[in-house]
């Protein structure tokens, strides 16, 4: 399922993807690296 959330400031597109894909996985890992002292986001 794709879905695409619009606003004339902000583009957002997202689609679905399996579970345990190790390339998202990392990808994610890296964002939470990044994101979380910045913005105090919780490892789920």
């Amino acid at each position: 399922m794709k879905q695409i959330l619009w606003s004339p400031d902000t583009l957002i597109a997202t689609v679905e993807v399996d579970e345990g894909d190790d390339v998202i996985d990392a990808v994610e890992q890296i964002a939470m690296q990044v994101f979380q002292p910045r913005f105090n986001v919780k490892d789920r």
